[in-house]
């Protein structure tokens, strides 16, 4: 049998789109990370282990997605998911290549990428004033070195002058519509939230100031967490940067932002508690229907973990003196009303 094909018969669809972080929900469906998408047009199709978009018509199979989501050609994504998913290459006619020289200057050039967007952009006033609002001073700002865009045009001229379309692409600051049109992913006002690495700029996340739309992400990068701590030990687990940012600002303490809960699962805890084995994690969904039956859902495992806990919201109503709040932003901002 052919690589390709066990893979195929191999790799679950839905697991892999819940290792790319894509967030399947109701009848498996999802927002396509392939375009400019609001409907959930993308959907997946366990028994047939494929994909299609009814916005943008990408489609296919597990292979198709994993080259889709990395930018990689089908050697580099083959190798890819045998490394990813440890399969056994014995037995197979194709043997998958080692991932080539053009991954890793895929990922310089994506570096150079993050690293010029970051240093031409800065935290506006518009952006300050909206984060303000929402009750978060000027040293959290600049300890978290968070950045805002007024003037998406101006910016992506800016990359246009440095970069080549394919680059830009590659590093996820451009996509494409349905209609073939380039645009800038971060094309509204939006707070800019840079994920580190090595003091390296390696994501970028955002909040969008107006808009219905709350956020847009990088198209076809690998989602990543955002790791708001150094050497704390007490680590703080919030859907959201802005909640995390809202805790600091009240407790000083550190935080994890996840990006939303729907492909949370107890596996991906014992993960994060591998690679930090001396931290404490408390988790700290928002406290509304969806948190809650999150929480209840991982409940059972939290027990079996000695170092993973979850946040009391009822204490934190009464230390803060505030009425029942559905996140932390919101208890930060009725404490800011109560003392203003």
């Amino acid at each position: 049998m052919k690589l390709a094909d066990r893979l195929k018969q191999e790799i679950n669809i839905l697991d892999l789109a819940n290792h790319f972080n894509i967030l399947v929900g109701h009848n498996n469906t999802a927002i396509c990370p392939f375009h400019e998408d609001t409907n959930a047009s993308l959907k997946f199709y366990p028994n047939t282990n494929s994909f299609h978009c009814f916005g943008c018509a990408a489609n296919g199979t597990i292979i198709d997605l994993a080259m889709r989501m990395q930018n990689y050609s089908l050697s580099e994504a083959l190798s890819y998911l045998v490394e990813q998913y440890h399969i056994n290459k014995s037995n197979t006619s194709q043997i998958a290549k080692i991932p080539s020289k053009n991954i890793i200057l895929h990922k310089a050039i994506n570096q150079e990428v993050y690293q010029y967007f970051y240093n031409n952009i800065d935290l506006t006033q518009k952006g300050k004033k909206y984060l303000q609002k929402r009750g978060l001073s000027e040293s959290t700002l600049k300890k978290y070195k968070i950045k805002s865009i007024d003037d998406s045009k101006s910016i992506f001229n800016i990359l246009k002058q440095k970069f080549t379309r394919k680059e830009l692409k590659e590093a996820g600051i451009v996509g494409t519509s349905k209609t073939g049109k380039d645009y800038f992913v971060f094309w509204q006002p939006a707070i800019i939230f840079t994920h580190f690495k090595d003091g390296n700029p390696v994501y970028f996340s955002s909040r969008n100031i107006v808009g219905e739309v709350k956020s847009f992400k990088l198209v076809g990068i690998k989602q990543k967490y955002y790791l708001g701590f150094n050497n704390e030990k007490d680590i703080y687990i919030f859907e959201s940067v802005i909640d995390g940012l809202s805790n600091y600002e009240l407790y000083r303490d550190a935080f994890i932002s996840i990006n939303g809960i729907n492909s949370i699962n107890i596996d991906k805890y014992k993960l994060l508690l591998k690679a930090f084995p001396d931290k404490n994690f408390i988790l700290a969904f928002d406290n509304d229907k969806a948190g809650r039956m999150k929480l209840d859902e991982l409940r059972n495992g939290i027990k079996e973990i000695s170092n993973l806990s979850y946040l009391n919201w009822d204490n934190i109503f009464k230390e803060c003196k505030v009425n029942k709040c559905k996140d932390m932003n919101e208890v930060l901002t009725q404490c800011a009303r109560r003392h203003n």
